[in-house]
């Protein structure tokens, strides 16, 4: 007997896209929580100014809390797909620094 996730992955999904559809590329993002809302930051740019980088944002995503686990439970399973099989993908430490 199949789960109910094996069921719900064999149905097929129809994605209508508005005229309002738009797609950004991003090279960083940046996180950030509110009480109601996860906030994301897609950048591309980075510029030096003086000791510091700054980072330029082209757009900003708003999740609610249970779309944001959704988008965390979905990344996690896309990317462990590619990642066995085409191997761990690296991300370099100033990517990984970009809220500290």
């Amino acid at each position: 007997m199949e789960s109910i996730e094996e069921q719900q992955e064999k149905k097929e999904t129809q994605v209508v896209r508005t005229p309002l559809f738009g797609r950004t590329y991003a090279t960083n993002t940046l996180v950030a929580i509110t009480d109601c809302d996860v906030r994301i930051e897609l950048m591309n740019e980075k510029f030096q100014h003086e000791d510091s980088w700054v980072y330029q944002s082209d757009h900003m995503v708003i999740l609610t809390m249970q779309a944001a686990k959704k988008l965390l439970l979905d990344l996690n399973k896309k990317i462990s797909k590619y990642e066995e099989e085409n191997g761990e993908i690296e991300v370099n430490s100033d990517r990984l620094n970009v809220d500290n």
